[in-house]
């Protein structure tokens, strides 16, 4: 049977040079008239609602009611900000790596993005076709908690596909502590890599599977 590989996305397998955190500023500023409310709002490995639940709470706004309206101008902003990836760049390796492997194990995301944020930032730098489901994966506005990230895409493919892979033969690649607690919630081996700038020295201590800076450092390692 196939392996699965689950893969985050900031970080892990791009780095859109802050286009992201400029998309929720500008989207957040429409609305509220906040000039860059996200500089002080912790965004690395968080659900895409839950930072929009944070800004609000951090601002004293009390209401549930802006979300939807956020995220359409998000969106809209996000997509603005891919005429110009001159800034993005696919981390290293990352390409290479799911070509390898694309034969011989099943892809999908496991990303605190929203599914039309994530497929938006993919499909700029050449990475969406790599999904051909891309629906199974698990996205941020599916979920309250990051670490039930992992289950909800287990569900999503044993539903769609009635495939239930072994816990040890499914990998989560990401480059938060975040990413590796959602791995062993679901006894997934976890791969942990700096490309998101925290340190290998610092994931360590959150006690991963494997540690690499890249994907080019993960192309000979039999999983």
């Amino acid at each position: 049977m196939k392996r699965l590989y689950l893969f985050d996305i900031d970080g892990t397998l791009i780095r859109s040079g802050g286009a992201g955190k400029r998309s929720f500023n500008k989207a957040f500023n429409e609305i509220f008239g906040i000039d860059n409310a996200f500089d002080d709002i912790p965004m690395h490995g968080m659900l895409d609602p839950i930072i929009f639940q944070n800004a609000l709470s951090f601002y004293g706004i009390i209401s549930n009611n802006y979300y939807r309206k956020f995220k359409k101008l998000y969106l809209k902003y996000l997509s603005e900000e891919t005429k110009d990836i001159s800034g993005w760049k696919v981390v290293e390796g990352v390409k290479s790596f799911l070509k390898k492997n694309q034969d011989n194990a099943f892809f999908a995301l496991l990303t605190g993005n929203m599914y039309e944020g994530a497929k938006i930032k993919l499909e700029a730098v050449g990475l969406w076709d790599f999904f051909p489901e891309p629906e199974i994966g698990a996205f941020g506005d599916e979920a309250e908690e990051r670490i039930h990230l992992g289950n909800i895409a287990l569900k999503k493919i044993k539903k769609k596909r009635g495939i239930e892979f072994n816990k040890r033969d499914i990998i989560v690649f990401g480059d938060t502590q975040h990413d590796i607690a959602v791995a062993k919630h679901i006894g997934a081996q976890s791969v942990a890599l700096s490309s998101g700038g925290i340190s290998l020295n610092v994931l360590q201590k959150y006690q991963p599977d494997y540690l690499a800076e890249n994907f080019t450092e993960l192309m000979n390692i039999e999983f």
